[in-house]
């Protein structure tokens, strides 16, 4: 997928990590070797992917690029800078993987809906720890709030891009059509998908229960020791959820 990350635990070597230490400056200019600041936020969305923004800090970031601990300072202010670049890229990654995965489904409406779920559901379930700083912004409040500062505008723009191609997909669903929606964050038919109030209250309803869906798979809950049939019964349990939601778009008004 498009933007995944890939997580692994923390005593897992990488091939990043050098002997001699590269210092403060410029970037190399060998074009086959990733500047110091790319290393960086690369290294930074890979561990906070797979252990969370509380349990990942800059010299755990600088051990594994093989760089000093000034280097976060010199290109991003700080360890909070690092993490709001980071988090930038990281979810604008996510919005496109999301519509990859739509756009590489079979042409029928349903099909590319189940795409979108299934995406979002594998997303968080490979990133539990930026789905924790995306859906709980307080686990993290400084870079979250450094992110919208310096990348809002991108970060608003994504966002409602992703909530307008959920709602092409249910608007499909419900009115029986299948659009491929060619709409970057500069063009999309904002106004004109807000003038249509059902797909407006359906879509974002939708929205906010393929979110719970993908948070709870995500998630390692300890409620879930104490009712072991949720185990049990699952798989049932999320498709009878997915076609719920299905059928909740199909009652819309045509």
């Amino acid at each position: 997928m498009t933007g995944t990350l890939i997580s692994r635990s923390p005593s897992t070597s990488i091939p990043t990590a050098a002997v001699n230490r590269r210092k403060v400056g410029r970037p190399r200019k060998d074009s086959n070797t990733p500047s110091v600041r790319e290393s960086l936020i690369a290294l930074t969305r890979q561990e906070v992917a797979a252990h969370g923004p509380l349990a990942v800090n800059a010299r755990t970031v600088c051990m594994l690029a093989g760089v000093t601990f000034a280097n976060v300072n010199y290109n991003f202010g700080t360890w909070n800078g690092l993490l709001a670049e980071a988090a930038a890229a990281t979810y604008v990654d996510f919005v496109e993987s999301i519509w990859a995965q739509v756009q590489a489904a079979p042409h029928d409406a349903e099909a590319r809906f189940r795409a979108w779920v299934s995406a979002q559901v594998t997303w968080h379930q490979a990133n539990p720890g930026w789905g924790a700083f995306f859906v709980f912004p307080v686990s993290a409040e400084v870079p979250a709030q450094l992110m919208r500062e310096k990348a809002g505008k991108t970060i608003s723009g994504y966002f409602t891009l992703n909530l307008a191609r959920l709602g092409s997909l249910v608007r499909d669903l419900r009115d029986g059509t299948v659009s491929d929606f060619p709409y970057d964050t500069n063009n999309f038919p904002r106004a004109e998908m807000a003038q249509d109030t059902d797909l407006v209250l359906r879509a974002n309803s939708i929205g906010w229960s393929i979110m719970g869906l993908a948070v709870w798979k995500a998630g390692s809950h300890v409620q879930r020791d104490q009712v072991p049939e949720i185990d049990r019964f699952e798989a049932q349990i999320e498709e009878f959820h997915i076609a719920e939601l299905i059928a909740s778009a199909r009652r819309g008004a045509h």
